[in-house]
């Protein structure tokens, strides 16, 4: 394919023109679409990426407080034991547009209540335990992602 190009390309015999219009073209079209691309990911990163949240910030009198992710998420998964038919398998902290933002991997068995259910328990008492028991106020959503659905009857939870 590249070769048939190459041949399209210098085909135009002694026609030096036309031979300089085509590579002009072709050259112009790679540019064009570098140029896309570059533009496309300065987009993504400056704009969309949602950055990673090391830490907490929990406003006290004389200073405040720092609660690290992966207390967070440990906490998250210590709520999850709770619940027999939903596994935690990871917990993101992003920031928001207000705050931060949790996302929750998990891992549904199906025979349990619904998701849609077991979802809205889990985070009503997720977000209990942390204004509860950490006094983190600034979690604008709890988003659960069911990667994985599971049948106990044929494997392990």
């Amino acid at each position: 394919m590249i070769i048939d190009f190459y041949q399209w390309l210098i085909s135009s015999g002694d026609n030096l023109h036309l031979r300089n219009f085509r590579a002009g073209y072709v050259w112009g079209t790679i540019v064009v679409l570098v140029l896309l691309v570059v533009v496309k990911l300065i987009h993504y990163y400056m704009f969309i990426r949602q950055k990673k949240v090391q830490e907490v910030r929990i406003a006290g009198e004389g200073g405040s407080f720092f609660v690290s992710a992966s207390a967070i998420a440990d906490m998250v998964r210590f709520v999850g034991e709770k619940f027999e038919y939903i596994e935690i398998q990871k917990v993101f902290l992003r920031e928001g547009k207000n705050g931060v933002a949790m996302a929750i991997n998990v891992v549904y068995d199906t025979h349990g209540e619904r998701f849609p259910v077991l979802a809205t328990k889990l985070k009503e008492a997720i977000q209990e335990n942390l204004d509860g028991q950490l006094g983190i106020d600034s979690i604008e959503t709890i988003d659960i992602h069911g990667k994985k659905i599971t049948n106990r009857k044929n494997s392990q939870f």
